[in-house]
């Protein structure tokens, strides 16, 4: 299960381009995976998630996302084989709040069942960025976006995932 990050796309996010002519782009997790991994499921979930309110940008907050992201996997029956996580920055913190979540309403196959996950620039315990605070002289920061401020609140989630893992 891929989850991209602010600003990102289920698809485009992981593009690797072999040169630097557009039409080269390879979405590898499509293209190449499956050859190395014939018998697996790969999805990429896609969510809205903008860094400014300023021209209708949105971001719904951490535990919206992590509480409708956790409904899409229960609904395509994610968790119920060995399940692995890649996450870029924010997608992380959302594969986190997911998995608590998920531990919370008693869904323990996906606890159970999720053998890995790799964070890419995942800014667990924050982002120095979402808490500058000349922030509103430039940007309108999304919930979202407001929920990467270093807090306690992201300190609890990444205990709490720790207890998870």
């Amino acid at each position: 299960v891929f989850i991209h990050g602010v600003t990102g796309h289920p698809e485009y996010t992981w593009v690797s381009s072999e040169a630097t002519d557009l039409s080269n782009e390879v979405i590898w997790p499509r293209e190449w995976l499956p050859s190395d991994f014939p018998t697996s499921r790969i999805i990429s979930v896609g969510y809205t998630c903008t860094l400014s309110k300023l021209s209708g940008g949105q971001c719904d907050s951490l535990a919206k996302q992590s509480s409708e992201i956790l409904k899409k996997l229960l609904l395509a029956n994610v968790g119920q084989k060995p399940t692995f996580f890649v996450a870029h920055s924010f997608g992380g913190l959302i594969v986190k709040a997911v998995l608590r979540l998920a531990k919370e309403q008693g869904h323990d196959h996906l606890i159970n069942n999720t053998l890995g996950i790799v964070f890419f620039s995942t800014p667990h315990l924050g982002s120095s960025f979402a808490a500058t605070p000349l922030e509103n002289l430039f940007v309108l920061h999304t919930d979202g976006i407001k929920d990467i401020r270093p807090s306690k609140e992201l300190l609890k989630l990444h205990d709490d995932f720790i207890d998870i893992a």
